[in-house]
């Protein structure tokens, strides 16, 4: 599995549990900043994957750390 479609998925899960406590038990400020915070972190996430889908090639997610040292190595 891909660390990015790892990390995606893992803030997904973290935004629906906070949304879940913050309804079911009406929490104060910090459930809320919390949720704030995980939302403002998948911002660049989303426009990762839509800038993926839009020009349809292999971004920079999808390489390992070997293969970005080696891309980099091969346009100097």
């Amino acid at each position: 599995m891909k660390t990015l479609n790892f990390v995606k998925y893992l803030f997904l899960l973290i935004i629906i549990v906070l949304v879940i406590i913050e309804e079911v038990f009406d929490s104060g400020k910090e459930v809320h900043l919390l949720l704030l915070g995980f939302v403002s972190l998948m911002i660049p996430i989303g426009i990762l994957e839509v800038t993926k889908l839009l020009t349809n090639k292999q971004s920079y997610s999808d390489l390992t750390f070997r293969e970005l040292i080696f891309k980099r190595e091969d346009d100097i």
